[in-house]
């Protein structure tokens, strides 16, 4: 039992001892390639710039046909105020209509007219043509 702990003191001294390499900050490197511009000629990037143009074309695209879209409909609420609008004025000049066309409004207005306008007391006459 001895020989197995003595033993395995010495793996957990190497194992200090050794020293890892530290990790270097990626990121610095990568934000230093994009300005610098090496980044961009890389011939991995550059075989896939036709593809990155696609995905900035369909980009725009899609902007484009959301600004559209907002577009129409904001137009379409207008033009659903500009009906409700029209609606409440058909309602209220087919009442107005309604009203003037009632055989007392008629009346009323021969009167104060001054037309000499009366009602009939008599059924109209139907003449027949032989």
């Amino acid at each position: 039992m001895n020989m197995h702990i003595d033993q395995a003191i010495p793996e957990d001294e190497e194992k200090k001892k050794i020293k890892k390499p530290k990790k270097k900050n990626k990121g610095k490197g990568k934000i230093k390639s994009v300005l610098d511009g090496s980044l961009i000629m890389n011939d991995y990037v550059t075989k896939q710039l036709p593809f990155i143009f696609f995905l900035a074309l369909l980009a725009m695209i899609y902007i484009s046909n959301n600004y559209r879209a907002k577009n129409i409909e904001r137009k379409i609420k207008q033009q659903s105020k500009k009906v409700e609008e029209l609606e409440a004025e058909y309602i209220s000049l087919t009442s107005e209509l309604i009203y003037k066309s009632l055989r007392s409004s008629i009346e009323i207005q021969t009167q104060d007219s001054d037309l000499d306008l009366k009602e009939a007391n008599r059924p109209p006459i139907i003449i027949e043509v032989e």
